[in-house]
């Protein structure tokens, strides 16, 4: 009887030595990483998702697209000297130069937004009407270079009484404005106000704003230029990877005494956010 009490304790502590042994040697596994915890694990195999994620080629002429495309595109039409003036095209030196929107110029920004702005939002007031045209500055740069419509008015019929001048100036809110701010660059994006929206090449259309009134005012001004040169710009792709969305694109400049083509590759992206809407990143140069 004495030696079976000893032998079944024998086994139990053989049991009790073999779950402690296993148990230090888990221990030792998972604090070198070895075994892997749940939460490691979902992470690893998102990881692994995120980069198995396969391109897919999107329709160019889809919605998707043409309305994301639209919104950043060169401004201009196809076959204008002046196709791409929003992004700072140096026409002298054949250079384009990459914008990302994160740390990214404000004037352009602002340029993108002015082609977005739709007429039919427009807003007028009368130059008569003082409880809008008093507070509007008679001048918006330091150096009297920009006019409100009902000072560049008077300064015109001073010049010659017999023209006729058009008394009603046009205005966008700044929660339009703001509205298509953020469709473009994202809901998160933060509106700079001390920024003027150019409407064209020439800066003959240029809103600012006026806190008085929270409504970005119109100025107009005399102006234009003439130049040479034919620039166009088609799509080439379309690739979606995860989030991501990339419309590549042709730059064409061609010469108009040989019509020699230069094409640059160029590459917009854009991303999805939380809210499912796409938010334009960059148009930079391929690599």
């Amino acid at each position: 009887m004495e030696e079976k009490r000893k032998g079944k304790g024998l086994v139990i502590l053989v049991i009790l030595l073999v779950v402690v042994i296993l148990g230090l040697v888990g221990y030792i596994c998972y604090d070198k990483g070895l075994i892997l915890s749940k939460k490691s694990q979902v992470e690893n195999k998102n990881e692994k998702a995120v980069n198995t994620e396969k391109e897919e080629e999107l329709d160019i002429n889809s919605r998707l697209v043409q309305s994301l495309y639209n919104k950043v595109k060169p401004a201009g039409e196809q076959g204008s000297c002046i196709l791409g003036w929003n992004y700072g095209y140096d026409y002298e030196k054949h250079e384009i130069s990459d914008f990302y929107v994160d740390g990214g110029s404000e004037e352009i920004k602002m340029m993108i937004v002015g082609r977005n702005l739709i007429s039919s939002e427009n807003g007028v007031y009368y130059c008569n009407d003082s409880e809008i045209s008093q507070k509007i500055p008679d001048y918006f740069e330091e150096n009297r270079t920009r006019a409100s419509q009902c000072k560049y008015n008077e300064m015109i019929k001073k010049e010659d009484p017999s023209i006729w001048v058009d008394i009603v100036g046009k205005y966008y809110t700044r929660d339009y404005v703001e509205s298509v701010y953020k469709n473009i660059f994202g809901s998160n994006a933060k509106l700079d106000t001390s920024i003027s929206i150019r409407m064209d090449a020439h800066g003959i259309n240029e809103y600012y704003y006026v806190p008085a009134l929270d409504k970005y005012i119109l100025s107009p001004i005399e102006g234009g230029g003439t130049c040479g040169g034919d620039y166009r710009e088609n799509i080439t792709k379309v690739i979606k990877v995860g989030k991501k969305l990339k419309v590549y694109a042709d730059w064409i400049e061609i010469d108009l005494d040989t019509n020699k083509k230069d094409i640059k590759k160029i590459v917009y992206t854009f991303k999805l956010d939380d809210d499912g809407m796409y938010s334009f990143v960059s148009r930079v140069k391929e690599k």
